[in-house]
């Protein structure tokens, strides 16, 4: 996983990602104030190399690790 603290810092990452992964973020935030968005990118094999107790499924029905539980985000 890797959290990004500004879009400016997402952008400036993107061509080191891999592109099988979804990049989430709090829409709420990103929609009042979008310089103060983080954003989460969250790959595949990240998520599988953690334990079932470590990871959640929100209300999208995406798995998410388990520290990102309370940061109501969306992709």
């Amino acid at each position: 996983m890797v959290h990004f603290k500004s879009i400016s810092d997402l952008i400036a990452g993107l061509s080191k990602l891999k592109q099988e992964a979804w990049i989430h973020t709090d829409m709420t935030v990103w929609l009042s104030n979008p310089e103060t968005a983080d954003f989460y990118y969250v790959h595949w094999a990240y998520l599988q190399s953690l334990d079932d107790d470590e990871v959640f499924e929100n209300d999208d029905g995406d798995e998410l690790p388990l520290v990102l539980r309370e940061k109501n985000l969306n992709e």
